[in-house]
C-alpha cells in the first residue's frame, strides 16, 4: 500500500485539478497549467501494483473526485481518494491549529481519536480507513461550521477494513 498525502495549494483550470508548486508565480491560468502539477501526472503513482490511498489537503481537491475518469480509475484499481474539500471549495486553515483543518483532523484521527469513531464498540487500538474517513469528515464539518466538507471516492472503498496505524 502507498499513502500519498499532499498538503498545499490546489486549483482547478478547465475542469482539471492542479497542485500548485512554488514554480507557479501568479493566478494566471497559463502559469498554473505550465508550472503546476496536473492530477493526470500525479495519478501515475496509481499504476503501482497495490492499493494507493490519496489524501489531498488543498483547495479544490474535490475536483479530482468530481472527475468521472478519476472515479473510474479509482474503482478499477482499488484506490481511494480522500479530498479536503469539494471541487469548488477552499480548504480552510486556522492558525491556532497550525495546520489546515483537514490535516489537523487526519493527525488527530491517526493519533487514536478515529479508532472506534464509527462504532465505539469496535475500538481496538487500530485506526482503519473507514474510521479515519468518518472521523475526519465529522470533525472538519464541526470545526468549520460545515463550510468545508471532505469527500472520498469511490464510496465502495470508504468501508475498506484496512488498518492504517496501531495506536499504543
Amino acid at each position: 500500500m502507498i499513502l500519498v498525502y499532499l498538503s498545499g495549494h490546489g486549483t482547478t483550470e478547465d475542469g482539471n485539478f492542479y497542485y500548485v508548486t512554488t514554480k507557479v508565480k501568479s493566478n494566471d491560468s497559463q502559469d498554473i497549467v505550465s508550472n503546476g502539477v496536473p492530477w493526470q501526472e500525479l495519478e501515475r503513482i496509481s499504476r503501482f501494483q497495490g492499493r494507493v490511498i490519496w489524501m489531498l489537503d488543498t483547495c479544490h481537491s474535490g475536483s479530482v473526485v468530481d472527475a468521472k475518469s478519476s472515479v473510474r480509475s479509482a474503482k478499477s484499481t482499488g484506490n481511494l481518494v480522500f479530498a479536503a474539500a469539494t471541487g469548488r471549495a477552499a480548504a480552510i486553515e486556522y492558525p491556532q491549529l497550525k495546520h489546515g483543518v483537514f490535516s489537523y483532523c487526519v493527525l488527530q484521527g491517526l493519533d487514536g481519536k478515529a479508532g472506534g469513531a464509527i462504532d465505539a464498540s469496535t475500538a481496538d487500538g487500530e485506526v482503519f480507513v473507514d474510521e479515519l474517513i468518518g472521523y475526519v469528515k465529522q470533525s472538519v464539518i464541526e470545526i468549520t461550521g460545515a463550510s468545508q466538507r471532505p469527500i472520498a471516492t469511490p464510496t465502495e472503498l470508504q468501508n475498506l477494513m484496512l488498518p492504517l496505524v496501531r495506536v499504543r
